[in-house]
This record gives structure tokens, C-alpha cells and sequence, in this order.
């Protein structure tokens, strides 16, 4: 038991007063005579007993009197065992906004039902408290509020998508705990089990109530994920949108509408059967003969939760595939024969003195056709426009000056080459996991391996490639790559080691010749990452940095938003998002100069999706070994609750109570005993 005001304690030094009364007494006595007073002397000695046992509960009744009153001035009280109360008291409380969040109940969504948790939890709390409201898309260190402000800033508190796991608000409250203060910290939520991450948590160092905010399991369809069969969109190609539909109830759902948007116009519609706590995998086709960058988006029509009803995904469409060939004495027939059959690509070749530097930029493949040696110029000019992702395909010819391959291999950490040599090693391998073989090679098994028909290397420049160099075919000799690449930044080099003709290899009449000069044109060509997220640092964009300036991003679903800025290097330029300002989900543009270049897409998290929650028994066992995390019951008297927890528990009213009975009692016995 503790006193708020001590200083009174002394006024118990007064029941010296009763004492002395008692012990002294100061009543006058008269003298009476009688004949015979032996009858007398008993009953004397019988009523002095009976007064002594009188006045002895009569001093009792005044002495607990005096130290009741005394303690009714001196307020004593029992003080919480949970919460520290030295020194100033802050308050932490989590409000979680998430978009489980939404759901109503009575009328009333969760998170209302939430802040108006927080507000009974703030009231209750005197005014020399002080308080930081945390929620998902809150400061990573909130400001210190006082009671009104804090109120307040709960009012303003609305939904974010932006995720926030348990743990690291856990880690956020240990953060501002210190010796000088007394730190209590409130987290309430739903207790969704995708971001309630229980078996990260550690035991806090400061009390922490959990208050469980019910949500029930919702009946929930949404959009998982979209991806396309090829991640590159080609002009007049029929593109394949791949739409997985995940369905986390225990229902059956039927004829649920699906609806596929491009630039806002509708392309094609459907419907589909899910059934319950399953997933599956929907193919919409559509043409799309324009080139550009183009926004799109699914929506189904799932009327118990909306929020994730919508999937933005954003790809480009290329036109063509712009190659130039730069040659000594004339191209290769070969080479030139794949590209200028297909239309998809747009060939060009020059003579290397007729070669326009400033242009080269603009080429998503720049072929040296057998060069006799590398100007200098066009050194140069690779190592600023190969990290943009511009890509190199380097073929060789018998006679060359190997010192200027070997300038221009040193530039980009290459590797060394050695003169040309007769092959005498039949053993070839191709690297088959690749990347870069994708779709070339069906799935086969080392006995199909072994049977390929591989092609025959006669002569080839050996090189010694850098350790960062991918050999995509070689032959058993450590220096015996026959094609390479080496990435650099968003661009690549290939080599290929032995000329192209009938005299150092038979490579051209074989079937992996063209899949091979196929895929070093399309390999620079950016792949349509169909969507981001909003916890996703930095999102690439095809951006020169010396027109960062100019650029403007524009979100198609709030044209407000501009929580946004460029960063970039020397090659790559990046999206990113101010960290107290989420991204919104939707579509987004780029524009230079009022033209579009660019463009992404950024979607909700889906696990918000999973409306699948810990009950109360569940967050019990989870937090039963911990000393400072404990369970409060939201459903019952939760303002009792909380009065019970905040506040002390005050005796004063007993001791008045106590007091006032004993001078009832007092008198009582004093009118009895007249």
C-alpha cells in the first residue's frame, strides 16, 4: 500500500489524545456512606470491570477513527502490479489500419471500433501522460502527443495497405523505452495470422496488452498474380494474360465474372468456378497490334471484400527489333539471312568507317561482323551506351588484330584472347539450365543430352574469360569457350569464338544456330515486370538520368499523388517512394515532355487477402511464457478493464467508510451506556 499525499501521515500522532484521556481519568468522584457495604464492594468490582471493557472499545472505536480519517486525507492505494510507475508515464498504441481493417461489424468497420479503443485507453490516462500513436503507414518514430492531440491523431487515422508484422511493432516500442520514463504500450488488431508473426516475437522489456479487435472469416476470391507467356510483347503477337484466382474460404464460388481492361478499354471477358480453400489458373488472349506502353488491369466481381478485387499490371509492346550490322568487307551472309527474313527485325548495316556514333543509342543490337580491329571510337563509344542496355553480338573473322580485340575485351573485364588454333576436342557442352536457352531446348534428359546433334567447332580463338563471363557452349578445355556473354549493367556482350564459314565450323547449318542469334537480339529487350509492390524500394524504368528533370509520373488512379523521386547512377535510373507515403495501387506513367516512355503498375499485398485471424486462446498460449505481453478482453466491460489496469486501486473510500462506522459505532454505545 502507497499514499499520494504522505504529508498527512503525521495527523496520527493525535490518538495520543484518546490514549491520554483514557489512561487519565478526569471525572470527579463523591463520596457516599452506608451502613454496610459489602454488598456494595461486589458490585463495585463487578461494574468497574464492565466500565474498563467500555472504555477500552470506546478508545479503540476513537483510535480507528483518527487513523481512518487520517488516511482518507492521505489517499492511500494498492498500485498496479503490470505497469511501472516511476517517472513519466508514455504511452504507446498501435492501431492496426490494415485492409482487414474494413470489415463491419454492427454497422461500424474494425479499425472505427479500434480508435475508439484507443480513445477509452487514452481518456483513462491522467493529463500529465504523454503519447505515440502508431498504425501502419505511421512515422517510423512518432511524434510525443499530448491527451487532446492524441485523440486527435487517432481521428485521423484511415486505411493502409502498407504491412506492418507484429515483430518490428514490437521493435518499434522497444525503441523508445528508457530509464527515465515509464513506458506502457497497447497494440490493437485483428490479429491476422499473415502479419501477425508470433513465432518472430521476443519477450519485451516494457508491459505490452494485446486487445483483440474480432473479425470474422470472410468469404474472400482475389487476383493473385498475372503473368504473360512471353516476357516479351511483340506488334500483331497474340498475347496470353495467365491469371491465378485464389479462393482462401470454405466456399464453393460459381460464374464469377472476369473482366481484362487495356488503356481503360475493355478486351475481353469471362467467367469462372472456384472451389473452396483452392486456385486456379485462368488464360485470356487477346491481339494487341499498336506498339507502346500499355496499362492494364483485371477485375473481378467478389462483393464480400473489395480491396483486392483489381489487379494492375503494365508491359510493352515492342514495334521492332532494331539491328545494326557493322562489318569489314561485307556482312555475314549468315547472320544477316536471320535477321532480314524475319520482319520482326529491323536490319541496317554499314561499313565501319560509315559508322554515326551519336546513333548507335537508338539500336537494341549492334552486331561486329567480323572486324579486322576495333576503332577506338567505337570503344569509346560501347562503354557509354552497353550499361544503358544496348546489347553486343562480336563474330570474328580468320585475319584480325587480336591486340585490339583484347583493348576493347579489357574495357568491359572481359577476359584474353590467344590466335586462332585448330580444335581437336569433340566434347562440346551447352548449358542448358541457362537463362538465355529458355524455350530453345525442350526438358530432356542426359541420354537425349548425349544425343544431340552438336555442332562442329575446326577452329576457334581460345579466350580466358574473367570469372563474371557465362560460357554458354565450350568444348572440355579450360580457354575452349566457343559463346559467352558478360552482363553488364542492363546491357550485354556475346563472343562467339570461331568465324562463321564452312571452313572453321559447320555452327551456321546447325538448328541451334538461329535460336542462338535469336536470342542475343531479344535478350536486351526489357521484360514486362507486370507489377510492384508498395514495400518495393526501387522500381528500374527505362529513363535517360540526364532527363530526370523533365520526367513527370503520373498515377492513372489519383492524379494527386506525387509522393515520388528519381534516383540514378551512372547506368540505371530508379522509382522510389517516400517512405511516410505509400505508393497507390494503380498504374502509373511516365512522361517526358508531355510523351509517355515508361510506365509501371503497383498492386496491394496479398496476404491481406487471407482473412484468416489467431483467436483468443491461440494469442494466450503464443504469449504465455512471456513476462510482459499480456491478453486483455475486448468483448466485456473493456473500459472497467482498462480503469482496473491503468489506474491504481484507491482505498481512501474504504477508510471513509471504516471511519464513519466507527463513530456511528461510538455513539450508539455512548447513548447505550448512559
Amino acid at each position: 500500500m502507497k499514499f499520494q499525499n504522505p504529508q498527512y501521515l503525521w495527523l496520527l500522532l493525535t490518538i495520543i489524545i484518546p490514549i491520554i484521556i483514557h489512561l487519565f481519568q478526569f471525572r470527579k468522584f463523591k463520596t457516599e456512606y452506608f451502613s454496610n457495604v459489602n454488598l456494595l464492594k461486589k458490585l463495585n468490582i463487578e461494574k468497574k470491570k464492565i466500565s474498563q471493557l467500555r472504555r477500552l472499545i470506546i478508545l479503540t472505536l476513537r483510535i480507528v477513527t483518527i487513523c481512518t480519517l487520517t488516511f482518507v486525507f492521505a489517499k492511500p492505494y494498492i498500485p498496479k502490479s503490470t505497469i511501472n510507475t516511476t517517472g513519466q508515464q508514455i504511452v504507446n498504441i498501435y492501431i492496426d489500419n490494415s485492409p482487414s481493417m474494413e470489415e463491419q461489424m454492427e454497422a461500424v468497420t474494425l479499425l472505427d471500433d479500434a480508435k475508439q479503443k484507443a480513445k477509452q485507453i487514452i481518456l483513462k490516462y491522467d493529463n500529465s501522460s504523454i503519447f505515440r500513436i502508431y498504425y501502419n503507414n505511421s512515422p517510423i518514430n512518432p511524434p510525443l502527443l499530448n491527451k487532446n492531440e492524441a485523440i486527435v491523431a487517432v481521428d485521423n487515422i484511415f486505411f493502409s495497405f502498407k504491412r506492418q508484422n507484429l515483430s518490428s511493432t514490437i521493435s518499434a516500442f522497444n525503441m523508445t523505452v528508457d530509464d527515465k520514463s515509464a513506458t506502457t504500450c497497447f497494440y490493437i488488431s485483428d490479429f491476422q495470422i499473415t502479419t501477425t508473426d508470433f513465432e518472430n516475437l521476443k519477450d519485451s522489456n516494457t508491459p505490452i496488452f494485446f486487445v483483440p479487435i474480432t473479425n470474422k472469416y470472410a468469404k474472400n476470391i482475389f487476383i493473385d498474380n498475372i503473368a504473360f507467356d512471353s516476357p516479351v510483347s511483340l506488334m500483331s503477337d497474340f498475347h496470353t494474360a495467365n491469371i491465378t484466382v485464389e479462393n482462401k474460404s470454405e466456399t464453393d464460388f460459381e460464374k464469377i465474372p472476369i473482366k481484362l481492361f487495356i488503356n481503360e478499354k475493355l478486351i475481353t471477358t469471362a467467367s469462372f468456378d472456384i472451389k473452396s480453400n483452392s486456385s486456379i489458373n485462368l488464360q485470356l488472349s487477346f491481339p494487341d497490334k499498336e506498339a507502346g506502353i500499355k496499362n492494364g488491369y483485371v477485375v473481378i466481381d467478389d462483393k464480400a471484400i473489395s480491396y483486392d478485387n483489381y489487379f494492375y499490371f503494365t508491359y510493352k509492346v515492342q514495334k521492332d527489333i532494331k539491328i545494326l550490322d557493322i562489318y569489314d568487307t561485307q556482312p555475314n551472309k549468315y547472320v544477316s539471312t536471320v535477321f532480314e527474313l524475319d520482319s520482326i527485325f529491323n536490319f541496317t548495316s554499314t561499313h565501319y568507317k560509315s559508322i554515326r556514333y551519336d546513333q548507335l543509342k537508338y539500336y537494341d543490337l549492334i552486331v561486329l561482323d567480323g572486324l579486322s580491329s576495333i576503332p577506338d571510337g567505337l570503344t569509346g563509344e560501347s562503354q557509354s551506351i552497353i550499361p544503358q542496355g544496348i546489347n553486343y553480338l562480336i563474330l570474328t573473322d580468320e585475319d584480325i588484330d587480336i591486340i585490339s580485340y583484347n583493348s576493347f575485351f579489357e574495357k568491359f573485364g572481359y577476359g584474353t584472347m590467344f590466335p586462332l588454333i585448330n580444335n581437336n576436342d569433340k566434347n562440346m557442352q551447352i548449358s542448358f539450365e541457362s537463362n538465355f536457352f529458355d524455350g530453345v531446348f525442350y526438358e530432356m534428359n542426359n541420354m537425349l543430352k548425349m544425343n544431340i546433334d552438336y555442332p562442329e567447332i575446326y577452329r576457334y580463338f581460345p579466350l580466358e574469360a574473367n570469372k563474371s563471363v557465362v560460357n554458354l557452349i565450350k568444348l572440355s578445355d579450360k580457354k575452349s569457350s566457343i559463346f559467352s556473354y558478360l552482363k553488364i549493367s542492363n546491357g550485354n556482350i556475346f563472343f562467339l569464338s570461331t568465324p562463321i564459314n564452312n571452313t572453321t565450323t559447320n555452327l551456321q547449318n546447325n538448328s541451334i544456330f538461329i535460336p542462338l542469334i535469336y536470342k542475343t537480339a531479344f535478350s536486351n529487350l526489357k521484360a514486362n515486370n507486370i507489377s510492384y509492390y508498395p514495400n518495393d524500394i526501387k522500381i528500374p524504368v527505362s529513363v535517360n538520368s540526364q532527363n530526370i528533370s523533365n520526367c513527370q509520373v503520373v498515377c492513372l488512379t489519383d492524379s494527386t499523388f506525387n509522393a515520388y523521386y528519381f534516383d540514378a547512377d551512372n547506368t540505371n535510373v530508379n522509382i522510389c517512394f517516400n517512405n511516410e507515403l505509400e505508393p497507390v495501387a494503380g498504374n502509373y506513367l511516365i512522361n517526358l515532355n508531355n510523351k509517355v516512355i515508361d510506365g509501371f503498375s503497383i498492386n496491394n499485398y496479398r496476404e491481406e487477402s487471407i482473412l484468416k485471424f489467431y483467436d483468443e486462446n491461440e494469442i494466450k498460449d503464443f504469449i504465455s511464457d512471456s513476462k510482459n505481453l499480456h491478453y486483455i478482453n475486448s468483448k466485456d466491460n473493456f473500459e472497467n478493464s482498462i480503469s482496473t489496469l491503468i489506474n491504481d486501486s484507491p482505498l481512501w473510500k474504504l477508510f471513509l467508510i471504516i471511519c464513519i462506522i466507527a463513530l456511528l459505532a461510538e455513539t450508539i454505545l455512548l447513548r447505550i451506556w448512559e
